[in-house]
């Protein structure tokens, strides 16, 4: 999944079918999540340092900080630190721009020989204007 179209596709969808009502509040967190589920609409209530939003769904783009409000994944994320380089590809590889994106999965590894150890995911995309 790439979360950039993810989420402005979901705004764009957001604005036109409620541009009268539809905002973006940067920087407010939210502290809280509750859930009601004898309500009919709106179960899900947000803390905000700005106030409480409700809410039929929510999805959670977070990072390290997602056991925070989510209790139940305490111990099944943590933080983690990858990096992403920037490549020149083989001139055999055609640019595929935004069009396309890969990955390669295999199970995690440890190489005793080396000491190196391998996460085992692996994805690629490529910048549009160079192809890298």
């Amino acid at each position: 999944m790439w979360p950039y179209r993810l989420i402005t596709g979901l705004f764009a969808k957001l604005l036109k079918e409620n541009h009268s009502r539809f905002s973006i509040d940067t920087n407010t967190p939210v502290t809280g999540v509750t859930y009601d589920a004898n309500k009919p609409n709106y179960r899900h209530k947000l803390q905000t340092p700005r106030g409480v939003v409700h809410a039929d769904q929510v999805i959670y783009c977070t990072n390290a900080y997602t056991s925070h409000l989510l209790p139940q994944l305490r111990g099944k994320v943590f933080p983690f630190r990858g990096t992403m380089p920037a490549q020149s590809i083989a001139p055999n590889l055609p640019n595929h721009g935004a069009r396309h994106s890969w990955s390669i999965y295999h199970e995690p590894k440890f190489d005793p020989a080396t000491g190196t150890f391998t996460f085992g995911l692996y994805y690629m995309t490529q910048n549009a204007k160079t192809g890298d």
